[in-house]
């Protein structure tokens, strides 16, 4: 087995010597309705520490439940509404990675809220760890009854 030798690309990555790059955040739904908005309003959100960013929202439900509950964020230039007739999660993700503008990508589902530190936090850790390509974090249950079933989660 042959050993690779590192590659020295200044250009590969300069996210170290960049002021905020632009983060695409990336929200597959379908056939949720409103519940898309609360991860959106979560996401928008992190314009209290960190502005430079775009939600990218793929949309593949069967009604128009989702694009009536999207249509308050018709007029904001960092929300793309993309409206799909594929299906599969990886379909919707891999079209809106396609629709991003962003040099990072954050995926996170339409069932989930995040913190308002998300973004700043991943651009943080790209920085202070160049050489990785994926990151990913833990995933809290929300308040729920435990008799009625449980909620998976991941705590690392």
């Amino acid at each position: 087995m042959l050993a690779a030798e590192p590659i020295e690309d200044p250009t590969l990555n300069t996210l170290s010597t960049m002021s905020d790059p632009l983060i695409s955040v990336v929200i597959a739904t379908r056939d949720r309705g409103e519940s898309v908005t609360h991860t959106v309003e979560s996401a928008l959100k992190n314009l209290s520490t960190y502005s430079n960013f775009e939600i990218v929202v793929v949309d593949q439900s069967a009604d128009d439940r989702c694009r009536q509950n999207m249509q308050p964020y018709a007029d904001r230039q960092n929300v793309v509404y993309v409206r799909s007739h594929t299906k599969g999660l990886a379909r919707a993700r891999n079209l809106a990675i396609v629709k991003a503008k962003g040099e990072l990508i954050a995926i996170t589902d339409d069932d989930c809220v995040v913190s308002e530190s998300w973004l700043q936090e991943i651009c943080q850790a790209f920085r202070k760890y160049p050489e990785v390509s994926i990151l990913f974090g833990n995933v809290l249950p929300g308040p729920h009854d435990c008799s009625a079933g449980f909620i998976p989660s991941y705590h690392r």
